[in-house]
């Protein structure tokens, strides 16, 4: 067993009995080797290319690299790219002069799923809101060993390993997510943008006002906004920067404005002061007693006390205690710091020998009730009617004749004065016009009217001017007429009574043509009279030549076709007619006609 190293010739020499045989054999030894230049497993994420190259004894020799199934970008040669979508185990082959030799690499391929970009990749957030930051789904089972991690920490509100990721920055922040899985890792970012103005600037910040007055709000921010003012009461512009606001009670003003989609606001209170007031004592002092000239104190306001009937009177004191021998008259000025001080006078009654003053006896007419007065000459103390009824200006029912209505008033010092009032009930009068009935009428008719009464009237007055129990009406306005009067009896009392009545136009008409041959039908020529209360003046008639054939005044006969007795001739006539229509305008009319036989 020969194992040469390289080309060798071995002899073989026999010898037998003396003879000697010899044989020569040359081995040839063929050099061959193959070696792939790289580590003997190489790991890579999916889609990676890894380039490969091989050298071999003899040079020159042709590699042949499998498996051929498409992974590799040639199969011959000393350099290959490799693109496994597996693990894949590549060998580098070479043979020559039968003899064969090859080398082994090792590929491990790991991958991610095929589309992990961040969505949304760029958002523009406002301060406090919250972003889901999320990719397309994948099936997790092909991806056993994935791990994520979400950087930078701050604003992250979920696991900085989960695939998701919520976050609520409070500045523009760029996040990363990194995924790894085996020997492939991927990082995508995504961009919130976040913006930060939330609020506006008011001032004045805390005004106080006057009730009445006004102040300026003015709004101001960082970025340009379009305003909107809330609740509008006292405010002059709602959508401007810097309204005018009068409220008439404390008031919380509201701002908002938006930037980029994020809303943007401001508040501001204004306080309304009320102006400098007192509520003055109004029941009457009794003579020796005490009061206070004050009701409504307060503590954190100045007062000046003075009197015009008390000299040597003067106080400061919010509600200062007096005791007046008699009816005083008091000035105050007070001062609550914010409004213009306010000065006031009051009266201070003193209870002395009150007069009752009461409304005056009368006499009614057809009332039901009338309202009664009763005044002492000072405030407070109570009245009590004989009717059961309290108050001062109580109400009563009324019965036919005189009714007597007494008073008692009671002050707060104990002191009585008593009254009463004698109202008269009358049964009043009523008229009626006669006729009652209202008809139509035709324009100029004139009608005589009467009344009748409940009981005697002493004066009549109608509306046309007449001041007697009748009147003649003439209806002359269209499209209706109405007439009233009023009557009066012995004791002042009154009532009117009217009627309405339709007035039609009282119209005439001239006709074009008379045929007089006696058959009754248009037999004389005249002026046709539609209505009532139109009168023919005069009506004239000529004949071609200029004469006379026909004249008529005050009446409205008409012509009957006859000039001298005998039948005119069939012509054409003129004719002048002169009519007073029912309101006395006079009307002449002329014009051609045709005489026809």
């Amino acid at each position: 067993m020969a194992t040469p190293t390289q080309t060798t010739s071995y002899t073989l020499t026999a010898n037998r009995l003396g003879c000697a045989a010899q044989e020569t054999v040359t081995v040839t030894v063929t050099p061959i080797a193959i070696d792939i230049l790289s580590l003997d497993t190489i790991p890579i994420c999916k889609g990676v290319s890894v380039p490969l190259t091989a050298t071999a004894i003899p040079i020159g020799t042709t590699i042949t690299w499998t498996p051929n199934n498409g992974s590799l970008n040639t199969t011959t040669g000393p350099n290959v790219v490799a693109t496994p979508q597996t693990a894949t185990s590549y060998v580098a082959s070479v043979s020559t002069a039968g003899c064969v030799r090859f080398d082994t690499v090792y590929i491990g391929v790991d991958s991610l799923p095929w589309n992990m970009l961040i969505l949304p990749a760029d958002t523009v957030i406002c301060l406090g809101e919250k972003v889901l930051l999320t990719s397309l789904v994948y099936e997790p089972g092909d991806f056993g060993q994935i791990e994520f991690l979400w950087t930078p920490s701050f604003g992250q509100l979920t696991p900085d390993s989960f695939y998701n990721m919520v976050v609520q920055p409070v500045e523009t922040t760029t996040y990363y997510r990194t995924a790894t899985n085996g020997f492939c890792s991927a990082t995508d970012s995504a961009t919130v943008t976040v913006i930060s103005v939330t609020s506006m600037e008011i001032t004045p910040d805390q005004p106080v006002i006057c009730q009445g007055d006004t102040v300026q709000l003015t709004a101001t921010s960082p970025v340009p906004l379009e305003y909107s003012w809330e609740p509008t009461d006292g405010l002059s512009c709602t959508d401007c920067p810097n309204p005018v606001a009068s409220p008439s009670q404390s008031i919380t003003y509201m701002v908002t404005g938006e930037y980029q989609g994020c809303p943007i606001g401001g508040s501001v209170s204004v306080e309304v002061v009320v102006p400098p007031s007192i509520n003055p004592v109004q029941e009457p002092l009794c003579p020796g007693s005490s009061t206070g000239l004050n009701l409504a104190a307060n503590g954190n306001w100045s007062y000046v006390w003075t009197s015009p009937d008390d000299p040597n009177f003067n106080s400061t004191e919010p509600n200062p205690i007096v005791s007046p021998n008699q009816t005083t008259n008091y000035v105050v000025t007070v001062d609550n710091g914010v409004c213009p001080p306010e000065t006031f006078e009051m009266t201070l009654f003193v209870s002395d020998n009150p007069m009752l003053n009461l409304s005056p006896d009368t006499i009614l007419c057809s009332v039901n009730s009338i309202q009664l007065s009763a005044y002492a000459g000072e405030p407070g103390g109570t009245y009590t009617w004989s009717t059961g009824v309290t108050g001062p200006n109580p109400t009563v029912n009324l019965l036919l004749g005189v009714n007597n209505f007494s008073v008692v008033y009671t002050n707060s010092c104990g002191d009585s004065l008593t009254g009463t009032v004698i109202v008269e009930l009358a049964p009043g009068i009523d008229v009626e016009i006669l006729p009652t009935d209202t008809n139509t009428y035709y324009q100029g008719t004139v009608l005589n009217l009467s009344t009748t009464t409940t009981q005697p009237a002493v004066s009549y007055q109608w509306s046309n001017g007449s001041t007697t129990d009748t009147t003649n009406f003439v209806m002359l306005n269209l499209p209706s007429e109405a007439i009233f009067v009023t009557v009066t009896d012995d004791l002042g009392c009154t009532d009117v009574d009217s009627l309405t009545f339709s007035v039609l136009e009282s119209m005439f008409a001239i006709p074009n043509a008379f045929s007089p041959n006696g058959d009754s039908k248009n037999d004389r020529f005249k002026v046709v009279i539609l209505g009532e209360n139109v009168e023919v003046v005069s009506m004239s008639i000529w004949n071609r030549w200029g004469q006379l054939v026909f004249e008529e005044k005050n009446s409205n006969e008409g012509w009957d076709g006859l000039q001298k007795g005998e039948p005119a001739a069939s012509d054409v006539y003129v004719f002048r007619a002169v009519i007073t229509r029912p309101d006395g305008t006079r009307s002449v009319k002329s014009g051609d006609m045709t005489l026809l036989r």
